[in-house]
């Protein structure tokens, strides 16, 4: 998928995929999450979900709502956040190693 957003262009077949959610609850529902690295270093989550999620959008007769899907640039320290919870400790690490102290 391609989107500009600001003046820059997100393309999910260009990047670097590091990592994926998904919830699913039923037939057509559920969430999926991506996250991507640009080459440009830019973070993005490639998001979709069915008509009860937080990604469904108003169907083209204006009225209910239908399956959507969109880019959500992020942060680097919000792409880790995210690496974080969804990803495992070895994927968020080799990822966000310099980000991660000892405890």
């Amino acid at each position: 998928m391609k989107q500009i957003i600001n003046g820059k262009r997100y393309d999910t077949e260009g990047a670097e995929l590091l990592g994926r959610y998904d919830w699913e609850c039923g037939y057509n529902e559920g969430t999926r999450e991506r996250l991507y690295r640009a080459r440009s270093g830019e973070y993005f989550l490639y998001a979709s979900g069915g008509r009860s999620s937080q990604y469904a959008k108003t169907n083209s007769y204006g009225h209910g709502v239908a399956p959507g899907h969109r880019i959500i640039p992020l942060g680097r320290e919000q792409a880790f956040k995210w690496a974080q919870v969804y990803l495992t400790p070895e994927e968020t690490e080799r990822h966000f190693g310099d980000l991660i102290e000892e405890a």
